[in-house]
């Protein structure tokens, strides 16, 4: 798991370290899964459905937050893809 991610999101979003609220927790949720999944498919994201059925979430859910997560410029989209903003990704020596 990358934590540097997590803590740059728990920085940038909750800097008076208040108790999250319940949206809040499934937010981070949502966004440590795509950093582990990415982690571990060396590079793509998951798609919405792919994480609501792994979080066991509805598809208006995750969407919902996935998209606060781009308003919050932790995400990003491009041609239907979910990318980590400030992430690195490097392509697998075969």
């Amino acid at each position: 798991m990358n934590r540097d991610s997590v803590t740059a999101y728990e920085q940038r979003n909750y800097p008076l370290k208040r108790p999250m609220k319940p949206g809040e927790k499934r937010r981070l949720d949502i966004y440590e899964f795509i950093i582990n999944y990415a982690d571990g498919k060396d590079g793509p994201t998951p798609s919405i459905l792919e994480i609501s059925n792994a979080l066991g979430l509805s598809y208006a859910s995750t969407y919902y937050h996935v998209m606060k997560l781009i308003a919050h410029k932790l995400l990003d989209q491009s041609d239907n893809k979910l990318l980590v903003i400030g992430s690195e990704w490097y392509r697998p020596i075969r």
